[in-house]
């Protein structure tokens, strides 16, 4: 067993290299299209298609939850969506409104 895996070593060490980096390419890919979806709920909103905030957040978390069902991604729910979509939006109004991220927006 041992001979094995240490013959093997790079292929293993590949392996969990492209793990790695497919989660955190996924990760920076998944922010990307928040903060695109959330932009373009603002301009819906900026045309009058989307009246409150919570519309807003209500049709970012449903375009999302399209998108990843499209992307066959069976254990994203709405549920799991909202709050990472909250997060990231305190996020954007935090850095928009001084420049820093310091918990200034609330």
């Amino acid at each position: 067993m041992l001979k094995w895996l240490f013959e093997f070593r790079y292929v293993i060490l590949f392996v969990l290299w492209l793990i790695i980096t497919c989660v955190i390419k996924g990760k920076d890919w998944t922010k990307k299209k928040i903060y695109e979806y959330m932009l373009a709920a603002k301009q819906m909103s900026k045309e009058g298609f989307l009246k409150s905030g919570t519309e807003q957040e209500e049709w970012v978390v449903n375009s999302l939850y399209i998108l990843f069902m499209k992307l066959k991604i069976p254990f994203v729910t709405k549920e799991v969506i909202r709050p990472i979509v909250k997060k990231l939006y305190n996020l954007a109004m935090d850095k928009m409104d001084n420049g820093k991220i310091d918990n200034s927006f609330k």
